[in-house]
């Protein structure tokens, strides 16, 4: 089993939206370009 899924299935909860991504790339599987923005600082660019 995969290092994300089983630290989820520990916690009891599903994956992250991030989790999930990265799980999705690690497989070759075509995801959109996507950033995560921590602050509205980040937004302004």
């Amino acid at each position: 089993m995969h290092k994300l899924i089983k630290k989820a299935k520990i916690e009891k909860r599903p994956l992250l939206e991030t989790e999930a991504k990265e799980l999705l790339r690690e497989y070759e599987i075509p995801i959109p370009a996507f950033k995560l923005i921590k602050s509205e600082e980040e937004i302004a660019g």
